[in-house]
């Protein structure tokens, strides 16, 4: 659209201003038009160029590139009324660079460009001219969200060697960033949005959702529940809301708009872990978050300091790429609080999600880089990446649950293993000894139960392949070959280590084993020690660490080294109708529940269960001991 006579002003000292209209121009335009001023017979009122100027005001380079001739100038406000390409002026010192972005958006768009405006290593906003997508510097004939130009140089620097951010950030919509660097011609930038059908609560109703906290820096986690921690930069706890209005959560606090503050970055500015860095001879102390700076081939660079494992001491260090490029090997960098790191050898880009610091949400999580939330608030179908970059998922919590009991009933589960075999050879009826194929496993009680082909038999001891059979012997003959099975409770899943320190010694609190406590058994409860002699010692424990049981009550009677033990699902008196124990599934597991109560005179009460994928409910019987 040509320019209109009156709307730009030419001063003696070249300086071309607005003078009046809003309309956008194709920056070529502003050539054409200073070429028809120089049309003139002579200078006229705003309008200070003519055939006898001794300067040619501009140089049309190519249609996307226009040279202002010194002292010929635009300033901020004369750039916003042009387009499509860019200007260079005083003598090169000063750029305003075209860009275009192109794509498609689920909803009218305000998009967010990124700049380190004051080239001092912290991007900001660009203050924004051009307003949305359905605005007049948008063509949605040809799929163009927005034209203009941006300042990309000024008084001979380049504002972060001309890098910008575009981004996408709409509450209700998905989230999208696009990476440009500007040039002397015209460059091209691509977003893309959809409905996310996730994200379409009104953020008045978002902003009272304030259970939701993320711990920020280097943590550990145990996410795949196997005793051992995983470390992460993020740890975000539900509180009373919902896995659902977590992701809502998160997605608000970095909309456009948001005043939200993320590891120490306005929301809109935050981004996530763009790189894992190896570090060695550090100083001083590292905070977390705070600005890293450094200079690499010359360039000054910046970046947000996410996590370290060590802020004295560090080994990593994890950072948002700020200003600049990446630093390589042999590269010091400076934290605002003096501590420093040298890069030692390997620097790794880690991806970013876009949509949501967090990560995806589907009705389950798949978490972004280093994001994690609080293990209890997760479910077998999210997975998170840990630091070390491996996914894992959390373990399948489901309910053990047992029905039928009144108060006071005294209650009893635990894993239980099976050994099965066949019997061996003709026997009669009545006989107290049965020979079998391989034998009992010597890890087994020397009494307990035996079935034979679904006929249950009680054994008061056994001797590698006899085993003796109480009672009035054997029920039936047997021609030999019928399946056997002993079931008892998995007394050795766990061995102690040697007493040593403060664990498994008299008067210790802490019991040590020499494997992980999985997230198979419950974090709080009891556990029963082999006494060395003839029975299990139990005690009560308050937290799991790895592989030791902490807040071990009574404090240990003896010393534990070296002997087995085990983990009951429960041990405890009922105080209503029904208990319900939430374990974790790994696999299909066995157990038996017992119960007693012999102040309301019944039955002990013993029965099998199996945890499934959908955990287990079971109906105990209280029959009265007649």
């Amino acid at each position: 659209m040509a320019i209109t006579k009156g709307d730009f002003s030419v001063a003696v000292n070249g300086d071309i201003r607005e003078v009046a209209g809003t309309s956008l121009h194709q920056s070529v335009e502003m050539h054409r038009w200073l070429m028809d001023l120089l049309d003139d017979a002579a200078a006229t009122n705003d309008d200070l160029v003519a055939v006898d100027s001794a300067i040619i005001p501009s140089r049309r380079i190519t249609d996307n590139t226009i040279q202002l001739n010194a002292p010929y100038n635009i300033d901020q406000t004369v750039s916003e009324r042009f387009y499509d390409g860019s200007f260079i002026q005083n003598d090169g010192d000063d750029v305003f660079s075209a860009l275009v972005v192109k794509g498609s958006v689920a909803s009218t768009t305000t998009i967010l460009i990124i700049q380190d405006t004051n080239n001092d290593g912290s991007p900001t906003l660009v203050t924004n001219f051009w307003g949305d997508t359905s605005g007049a510097y948008a063509d949605a004939a040809n799929q163009i969200l927005l034209q203009c130009l941006i300042k990309s140089r000024t008084a001979g620097v380049d504002l972060d060697g001309k890098r910008i951010l575009l981004k996408a950030a709409e509450l209700g919509d998905s989230y999208a960033e696009f990476p440009v660097t500007l040039t002397t011609s015209k460059e091209t930038g691509a977003l893309s949005t959809l409905t996310d059908t996730f994200n379409q609560t009104a953020a008045g109703t978002i902003a009272t959702w304030t259970t939701v906290v993320n711990t920020e820096g280097y943590q550990g986690l145990d996410i795949n529940g196997d005793g051992s921690n995983e470390f992460y930069f993020a740890n975000v706890t539900k509180g009373s809301q919902t896995q659902a209005q977590t992701y809502e959560v998160a997605k608000y606090d970095q909309r456009r708009g948001s005043t939200e503050t993320l590891y120490g970055l306005t929301g809109p500015l935050f981004r996530g872990i763009t790189h894992e860095i190896t570090v060695d001879t550090p100083t001083g102390t590292l905070v977390e978050p705070e600005k890293l700076t450094w200079t690499e081939a010359t360039i000054s660079s910046s970046g947000q300091l996410l996590a370290t494992d060590s802020t004295t001491a560090a080994t990593k260090v994890w950072i948002q790429l700020l200003t600049g490029i990446a630093p390589t090997d042999g590269t010091v960098l400076t934290g605002a609080g003096a501590g420093t790191v040298t890069v030692n050898v390997t620097v790794t880009t880690r991806p970013v999600n876009a949509n949501c610091w967090m990560g995806n949400y589907t009705g389950a999580w798949l978490g972004a880089y280093g994001v994690a939330m609080l293990p209890a608030d997760t479910v077998a179908a999210d997975a998170f990446t840990a630091l070390d970059n491996t996914s894992r998922n959390p373990p399948n919590n489901v309910s053990l649950v047992a029905t039928g009991l009144v108060s006071g009933d005294i209650i009893f589960a635990a894993e239980t293993k099976t050994d099965t075999d066949t019997v061996s050879g003709a026997h009669s009826l009545g006989d107290t000894t049965l020979t079998l194929t391989t034998g009992i496993d010597t890890s087994y009680d020397t009494v307990g139960r035996i079935i034979i082909d679904g006929v249950e038999h009680v054994f008061t001891n056994y001797t590698g392949a006899s085993v003796t059979i109480g009672g009035s012997g054997l029920k039936a003959a047997l021609t030999g070959g019928e399946t056997t099975s002993v079931t008892q409770i998995y007394n050795d899943r766990f061995t102690t280590t040697a007493d040593a320190g403060s664990v498994n010694g008299v008067g210790d609190s802490i019991i040590e084993f020499t494997a992980n406590v999985t997230s198979a058994f419950p974090t709080s409860g009891k556990a029963r020690l082999w006494d060395g002699v003839d029975r299990y010692d139990e005690y009560s424990y308050t937290g799991v660490s790895g592989a030791q049981l902490t807040g071990v009550t009574p404090t240990l009677t003896q010393s534990y080294g070296s002997v087995v033990g085990y983990i009951p699902y429960a041990s405890e008196t009922a105080s209503g109708t029904s208990i319900s124990k939430t374990v974790v599934h790994s696999g299909d597991v066995s157990g038996r529940w017992r119960l007693y109560n012999s102040a309301n005179n019944i039955v002990p009460f013993e029965v099998g269960f199996t945890i499934t994928s959908g955990g287990s409910t079971t109906q105990l019987i209280r029959n009265a001991d007649a």
